[in-house]
């Protein structure tokens, strides 16, 4: 299982072009990663899922 934090800080910056230059961008996030895995033994020389 992961935890993550994230921060984004974004600028786009057109020098040639500043008429075009969007808003700043910026936020925060995080999340939960959680990953199974899963195994039949069906028979003894037969597996259904990761070895």
């Amino acid at each position: 299982m992961a935890f993550r934090f994230t921060r984004l800080d974004g600028k786009d910056r057109h020098h040639l072009r500043p008429g075009i230059n969007p808003l700043p961008d910026d936020g925060d996030g995080h999340g939960v990663q959680l990953e199974a895995v899963l195994n039949y033994k069906v028979t003894n020389l037969f597996k259904i899922g990761r070895c």
